[in-house]
């Protein structure tokens, strides 16, 4: 393997230790109530996300105006996950960090996102695209969800 590419591996081994040994993760890890309230927290901020993402996104594959209470709802999602998703992967990032699964749910998110940002700058395009943009991101909300709760089992 080059070196370039051993370094990059080292490189993200160290900051999974010192994220795991960080004080967040010793709370995570110790505090009784921190890491099932970021657990609790991120599945509401999944279900926000990911549900109001699909009421959205169907509503434009039917042809229909999608509700801005959809984007509101999805926003507060996302800012929940921000927020938990570090505290829970805090608690075990050396394994975590390194479970496949765990990197292909962020690979998802990663596309799902850069999907929004590409629907959002196009600005008017056409009904066809919009609804490609639509089902793409249902799909890739959906699997990102998925992946999410198959974490544990892999």
């Amino acid at each position: 393997m080059p070196e370039f590419i051993n370094n990059i591996i080292a490189y993200y081994d160290t900051l999974l230790r010192a994220l795991e040994f960080s004080r967040l993760g010793g709370l995570a890890r110790s505090d009784v109530w921190l890491y099932p309230a970021a657990n609790t927290l991120h599945v509401l901020g999944a279900a926000l996300l990911v549900g109001a993402i699909l009421v959205y996104d169907l509503r434009i594959l039917r042809g229909r105006e999608a509700p801005r209470t959809a984007l509101v709802l999805s926003t507060i999602g996302l800012i929940l996950l921000l927020v938990t998703g570090p505290t829970m992967f805090s608690a075990e990032a050396t394994a975590i960090g390194h479970n496949p699964i765990f990197l292909l749910k962020i690979a998802v998110i990663l596309a799902a996102l850069i999907n929004v940002l590409l629907y959002w700058l196009a600005g008017p395009v056409l009904p066809r695209l919009v609804r490609l943009h639509a089902f793409v991101s249902a799909l890739l909300w959906t699997g990102a969800l998925v992946l999410g709760r198959l974490i544990a089992y892999f």
